[in-house]
């Protein structure tokens, strides 16, 4: 029958389809599923996926939960709990990764000597570490001092051209979250993002997001907040009462804040970097 020709094809209850192919899954709906299957496979399925083909002809397992893990790169299928783990693959290019002394140079630009803020926030978001909260970063500095590059440059690591954007911690549909662990909230903090969810966000080790018209996946791993600004006034949450919630506020951040002869040192490093490539 042409029902078991594909076993290795899941529906999920949105009737979204994923088709396994080696350590991932082509993810389609039901209208691209015939198409996607001669694609990825051909042979005996274009002589059996013929004109009659109906998409509940096929044979598809069942998911019953979607799950994102921060901490491995591999997507499998749990049979017997009818849950699939997405893993968050890194880019494939960090293989080939090297050692920058001017990169290097221009980090510790940004802080007074012997400060290590910065480099322990960054070792933070390394994928095997991201079960374990950490404190935001606060970046203060102007816009000279390189501070997208830095958050561009992290979010790479997982293939993202830039972080999740700040807004995705109060929206209702924040599916980008589970594209990279790294939250950027530029030059401002989102009027949404009171002192709670702020609190909560941070510190959770499990996130629950939702794609519009698909299933919620629910998120294994410790986001990271990076908050950039050139003034420390627009670090501002609302919700703070009084003074111990101020403290608890400010306990949760790491601050970074440039003055005038960082901004130079860090002017100098980045002008004496090759190009973005070193990154």
């Amino acid at each position: 029958e042409r029902s078991e020709i594909n076993p290795q094809v899941l529906i999920s209850s949105k009737q979204i389809y994923y088709i396994q192919q080696n350590d991932s899954y082509v993810q389609c709906t039901a209208c691209q599923l015939k198409d996607v299957l001669r694609e990825q496979f051909g042979g005996a399925y274009n002589s059996e996926l013929g004109a009659a083909f109906d998409a509940k002809d096929i044979k598809a397992s069942p998911i019953h939960r979607i799950e994102r893990v921060f901490t491995t790169a591999e997507t499998v299928f749990n049979q017997d709990a009818h849950t699939l783990v997405k893993g968050l693959p890194i880019n494939p290019r960090l293989e080939s990764a090297r050692y920058s002394a001017k990169v290097a140079a221009w980090l510790v630009a940004y802080q007074p000597a012997g400060s290590t803020v910065l480099e322990q926030w960054l070792a933070s978001t390394r994928p095997d570490r991201l079960l374990s909260g950490a404190k935001a970063l606060a970046i203060v500095g102007p816009k000279s001092i390189g501070k997208q590059l830095l958050a561009c440059a992290i979010s790479n690591i997982w293939s993202a051209p830039k972080p999740v954007k700040g807004g995705n911690l109060t929206a209702q549909f924040n599916a980008e979250l589970a594209n990279c662990p790294v939250v950027w909230c530029d030059e401002e903090i989102p009027a949404a993002l009171n002192s709670e969810i702020f609190r909560e966000a941070i510190g959770a080790l499990s996130h629950t997001v939702e794609p519009k018209n698909e299933e919620k996946e629910h998120i294994r791993g410790a986001i990271r907040l990076l908050c950039t600004v050139n003034n420390i006034e627009k670090l501002r949450l609302g919700g703070i009462k009084n003074a111990t919630d101020i403290d608890a506020i400010a306990e949760r951040f790491a601050f970074v804040c440039v003055n005038e002869a960082q901004e130079k040192a860090c002017v100098a490093s980045l002008a004496a970097l090759d190009s973005v490539s070193e990154f």
